[in-house]
């Protein structure tokens, strides 16, 4: 439902080695709209090509760049790819040797996986971060994914695509969901998930995430 609204929110896992970052970009993202797989040893131009084709949900896992401030290519990509309209520009070589301008959408959701955090605080700002690897594995989940896994996820997508065709048209920000206590950035990657939430316990749960980042980020907290 993300391309319903004008921002979204990126999700994040972090944690050490051995703590379940992969196996929740996996299990996640064999959920996601169109999702696509790529390590953190990946190339920029593939990523935007490939955000521009598919539009879809970009997953990245060991995301921890080499250089993580605001002047980083990549970091470029996901500051830009969480507000519709501002995509990468490129020149692209023709057949005929012409240098050609296009643009390519970077815009959607993504999914990351790190062990820490990224320079760039506005990137920062832009996640929903879950701490991982802090309690023990519970006995039913399997060391190894099982074979049918990949007909179970299939299944779930299918619902997932029946309740977008079902519900997209309805899709609209609800201005009673703004929480005067956030400052604006966290109430425009927030909105757009209580939006979509009918049940008032679940949008209460990400109103308790969204002042929990406001007291991380202390330059955001009201007195």
């Amino acid at each position: 439902m993300y391309d319903a609204f004008n921002e979204v929110p990126y999700l994040r896992v972090r944690g050490d080695y051995g703590t379940g970052k992969t196996r929740f970009l996996l299990i996640v993202g064999a959920l996601c709209n169109k999702s696509f797989f790529a390590s953190g040893a990946s190339t920029v131009s593939p990523i935007f090509h490939t955000l521009d084709a598919f539009r879809g949900t970009l997953v990245i896992d060991e995301g921890d760049f080499r250089f993580s401030d605001e002047k980083a290519e990549i970091i470029k990509i996901l500051n830009n790819g969480n507000v519709r309209g501002v995509p990468v520009l490129r020149t692209m070589v023709s057949d005929s040797r012409e240098y050609n301008p296009k643009a390519f959408r970077v815009f959607g959701p993504k999914l990351v996986a790190t062990r820490g955090e990224y320079d760039d605080r506005a990137l920062e700002s832009r996640f929903l971060t879950e701490e991982i690897g802090r309690s023990r594995l519970r006995d039913d989940v399997p060391i190894n994914l099982p074979p049918e896994h990949a007909a179970e996820a299939l299944a779930l997508r299918n619902k997932l695509l029946l309740y977008r065709l079902r519900n997209f048209h309805r899709a609209a920000i609800d201005p009673s969901a703004i929480d005067p206590a956030l400052e604006p950035r966290l109430n425009q990657i927030f909105v757009p998930l209580k939006s979509i939430v009918d049940d008032k316990a679940f949008r209460d749960e990400l109103a308790r995430v969204g002042r929990d980042l406001r007291l991380r980020f202390g330059r955001w907290a009201l007195p």
